[in-house]
């Protein structure tokens, strides 16, 4: 997957907005599998996991985002100082490149004029990953409230649809806790 300034931000909105379809695709599927309808533990076992699959996903373009915003910024750094740091040697990328301009020696300019474009780059990729992470802080309680609808349906469909299991009890209360803050 390409990084882009705008890769987080679109994987945390998707995830944030199709909470509710998710969360209404698992009790489908788990009515329908109560029923034993053929393919319904299947299809509730995928949305899960597709759901986990998303979450990760999106977490990770953030983290992506802001570790390349610190490569743009180190970069910068090296730039400006004409200081390169041992540890560049062995890095590819962005950082690597502004040490080699240094020490082919660039001039002055063309490196003021490349740290600047990095600056910005650098700028452009810290707010995308705040706004993204953002987003994802405000919904933190919707993406919980439907990772604990999974975990409740899988743990009942475990014990045949019994809720009075002391398991399944436990995880419905976790569930209609975090559905209650979600609100």
């Amino acid at each position: 997957m390409t990084l882009t300034v705008k890769t987080a931000p679109t994987a945390a909105r998707k995830l944030v907005k199709s909470t509710g379809f998710i969360r209404r695709s698992l009790d489908q599927a788990s009515r329908s599998e109560q029923d034993n309808v053929t393919g319904a533990r299947e299809e509730r076992i995928r949305v899960t996991a597709k759901f986990t699959a998303d979450l990760h996903d999106a977490r990770q373009a953030i983290t992506d985002t802001e570790a390349r915003a610190a490569q743009y910024e180190l970069a910068c750094h090296v730039l400006r100082t004409g200081s390169i740091p041992t540890s560049t040697r062995r890095q590819s990328g962005i950082v690597a490149h502004a040490s080699r301009m240094v020490r082919f020696g660039a001039s002055q300019a063309q490196r003021d004029a490349a740290a600047d474009r990095l600056t910005m780059a650098a700028t452009a990729a810290r707010s995308s990953a705040d706004k993204a992470q953002t987003r994802m802080d405000a919904a933190d309680a919707d993406l919980m409230a439907t990772t604990k609808l999974a975990d409740y349906l899988a743990a009942l469909a475990k014990h045949d649809f019994k809720k009075e299991h002391p398991l399944v009890r436990k995880a419905q209360k976790t569930y209609t806790a975090w559905k209650t803050i979600s609100k």
